[in-house]
């Protein structure tokens, strides 16, 4: 279950409370989710009062909205580190857009800052075809290229999953690493576009 907006987290602590006490008493609720660009735009509402009710309501994921490096201030980074000191897990999702963090340089330093604060990066969303939206929108081509670099430069902790918003809900944009398999072997191609041959099983040559 997933609690957006609008901004969930201008709700007064009382009201979140028992809005999150409500879902997590319904069964079929399994996990709890807050997505909010709190930490950017508004970090001073992370009081003691906020953390207090998110454990209470716990466990509930913090997923926080950020779309460059530039947002990660000291105020956000105080913040993250009362959210993640009181053992409550931070995601971030993070939209491509062209001109703004649509390079290799800014979103990894994004996604390093984000993983040293605790935050695990966990989706790039390529940004939504809306009315007045184009300017804003590289080409899937792109971002895909832009993955492929990220995935040389980066750890894997460091790294999200790169994802279209759909009417079917998200759906993974990956590159061909996979460029042919037979029972023997699998061609793979790695980050630098360099091809290697991984077998399938174990073969020992015998002089």
């Amino acid at each position: 279950m997933v609690l957006s907006g609008g901004e969930p987290l201008l709700l007064n602590d009382d009201l979140l409370w028992r809005i999150l006490k409500g879902l997590r008493s319904v069964d079929s609720v399994k996990t709890l989710r807050v997505e909010t660009r709190i930490l950017s735009h508004l970090p001073q509402r992370v009081t003691e009062s906020l953390v207090a009710a998110l454990k209470d309501c716990g466990p509930v994921w913090f997923q926080a909205g950020v779309n460059h490096p530039e947002e990660i201030t000291g105020e956000f980074a105080e913040a993250a580190a009362a959210l993640a000191d009181a053992g409550i897990p931070l995601l971030s999702e993070t939209v491509l857009l062209k001109d703004i963090n649509d390079r290799p340089r800014v979103l990894a330093d994004l996604f390093s800052s984000l993983h040293r604060l605790r935050i695990r990066p966990a989706q790039l969303i390529h940004c939504l075809p809306v009315p007045g939206g184009d300017h804003l929108r590289t080409s899937v081509s792109a971002g895909l290229r832009l993955m492929q670099v990220l995935r040389g430069a980066l750890p894997e902790p460091s790294l999200p999953e790169y994802a279209a918003e759909t009417f079917g809900g998200r759906i993974p944009l990956r590159g061909e690493s996979v460029l042919s398999r037979t029972p023997r072997r699998v061609l793979l191609r790695n980050s630098d576009g360099r091809i290697y041959v991984y077998p399938e099983k174990f073969f020992s040559f015998s002089a």
